[in-house]
Order: C-alpha cells, then structure tokens, then sequence
C-alpha cells in the first residue's frame, strides 16, 4: 500500500488503486463515487459490507456495465444517479469527512487493479477537500435517478450496440456509440 497517498498500480509497490477504497471505507463512511465508466460492483459490495453507504453517479454509456449497476441497486444503503452525455468524465471518490481520491481511475477491475493509474490522495485539511465534496454534490444534484425502469431502458439501448463491443473492435465502437444518446433512446 501507498505510504504517500499516491496509487498506480505498480506490482514493485504493492500501490493499488484497489488498496485505497479498502484503506479508508470505515465502517459506518459515507462514500461518494462520480465516475464516467462503472462495471466493477466489487468494490461496492466490499464497502457495503462494511457497513458504508454509497452515492453513485455515473454515466450511460459504453464501457459502464448494466449488470454491475444491477447488482449494486439492490443492495442497501446505496443509491445511483446517471448521466448520459459523454462530457461527463469525473474520477472522484470521497470518504466522508475523511480523505478524497482524485486521478485516472474509472471503477473497473483494470483501473483499480491492472491499469497504469495515477490517484492522487487529498486529506480532509487540505483546502481542496471541501470543494471536492462541493463539486460531488452539484454532480448528485444535477444527475438523474438511476430507477430499475431507466436501468431496463439502459440495458435495451446496450442490447442494440451489443455487436459493437466485442474486444477486438474496442476502439471502433467507442465511435460508433452516440457521443450522447439520441433523444429515442434516452434512458427516461
């Protein structure tokens, strides 16, 4: 683990993105995630596991999994909001009152444990904390409700891209999903 507050998945340094949700989801924390690609329910579990709870905003859209947002709004004591434009493009992270963790990092598997990563660790008196929880608030605020009818819309819209994500096309489909969904195929 990071002794200086900085992630990067190094194996030579043990230093995992990874190892930073687990070092500071206390029991009892408030968790507060905005990120643009989600398909790692992991990490959510464990920390639901914990006893924290959780407010989610992500985006619709390419990589962000339907059965990873599945799996974690049934758990309890989480609650997820949306986006759908592809301007939405955060890696924050806070833990209550505590610590917040800024940098590269979506919450996928590859970026919390694979991935060349750099997450930067930003304590609670620094005085960029409180307009980092600031800025997660306006997030929550202006982002969507993730309901189940919104997450069955959402897995309608990837069924009919389902052709475009096979790994080898990774690229390509990425420029062929809509930069923001066409107005029939909003979410809600």
């Amino acid at each position: 683990m990071s002794g200086f507050g900085l992630y990067t998945n190094r194996n030579s340094r043990g230093d995992f993105v990874r190892n930073a949700f687990n070092a500071n989801g206390d029991p009892a924390c408030n968790v507060y995630i905005a990120v643009a690609f989600f398909t790692d329910s992991g990490v959510i579990e464990t920390l639901v596991a914990q006893g924290c709870t959780i407010r989610l905003v992500v985006r619709l859209g390419f990589p962000t999994s339907v059965d990873a947002l599945s799996r974690v709004l049934k758990l309890p004591g989480v609650e997820i909001r949306y986006f759908t434009d592809r301007s939405f493009h955060p890696k924050l992270y806070v833990f209550g009152t505590k610590v917040a963790l800024v940098g590269s990092a979506n919450l996928t598997s590859a970026a919390t444990i694979s991935n060349q990563e750099v997450v930067v660790e930003i304590g609670s008196v620094d005085l960029r904390f409180p307009e980092l929880a600031s800025l997660f608030n306006e997030y929550w605020s202006d982002a969507k409700v993730l309901t189940t009818e919104a997450l069955d819309n959402y897995r309608k819209i990837c069924d009919k891209y389902a052709g475009l994500w096979s790994e080898e096309n990774k690229q390509e489909k990425e420029k062929k999903w809509p930069h923001s969904l066409r107005q029939s195929e909003r979410v809600s």
